[in-house]
């Protein structure tokens, strides 16, 4: 998200376990094909229900919401994420 334009997933491999690491980003599917199979998906997610409350305590509101919506993912996506990638344990 600006003013960072490129997103970047890490996986880690060793002794047979691996380990994915995904930045803040929106929700993104192709995410699922990187992270297949992995024991563990670390994934960015915020809450939908805390926005509104986040949202109310600061004086850029609206930019704010639609900032959270366009650039970040919510828990329920980072569990599609992982479960179509059949992750192990999803942090």
């Amino acid at each position: 998200h600006p003013p960072v334009t490129d997103c970047f997933a890490l996986r880690f491999e060793h002794a047979g376990q691996s380990v994915v690491f995904s930045a803040d980003t929106a929700f993104f599917p192709p995410l699922a094909d990187f992270a297949k199979g992995a024991d563990i998906l670390v994934h960015e997610a915020m809450l939908e229900e805390g926005i509104e409350r986040l949202v109310a305590k600061t004086g850029n509101g609206a930019r704010l919401r639609e900032h959270l919506l366009a650039s970040h993912s919510f828990a329920g996506e980072a569990g599609r994420i992982a479960t179509d990638a059949g992750v192990g344990r999803l942090v």
